[in-house]
């Protein structure tokens, strides 16, 4: 399942890419920069998930950019229990306009159930999303 070490990682590799991240990343509690090395602080202390959205958005816009965030195997964010990040992919969707999200996965129907696009009751209900489904290749 995809977790904080996972995005610590992308977060290094972005920031080797374009270290004026550091000025953004800086402003998010709990979130140490050693050198050119993104760390978290673990339990209570680690950073929101938001914090990062937000201070990665606040770079977007200054540098005149778009972050595309994907997340593979996304069904699997189906089996957290006691925790959902759909109010989150909504509040990014309604407010952090450089930043757009790709879920991809294997199981579709996993996909979509842990989504809940059709749902009224979910936060993402209602929102436009593209849709692009792939059949498997044929061997030519």
């Amino acid at each position: 399942m995809p977790g904080p070490e996972e995005l610590r990682k992308s977060l290094n590799d972005f920031v080797s890419w374009d270290k004026r991240i550091l000025k953004y990343l800086r402003r998010i509690r709990s979130l140490r920069i050693h050198e050119v090395e993104v760390k978290f602080s673990l339990g209570k202390e680690r950073p929101s998930f938001s914090s990062i959205l937000e201070a990665l958005e606040d770079w977007a816009e200054d540098e005149g950019k778009r972050i595309v965030m994907i997340i593979d195997e996304a069904q699997e964010f189906i089996r957290m229990k006691g925790y959902s990040i759909l109010p989150l992919i909504a509040y990014a969707y309604d407010n952090l306009k450089h930043i757009s999200f790709v879920f991809a996965g294997s199981k579709i129907g996993l996909l979509y159930r842990f989504l809940r696009v059709n749902d009224p009751e979910s936060p993402l209900y209602g929102r436009y999303i593209e849709r692009i489904e792939l059949t498997p290749l044929n061997r030519e």
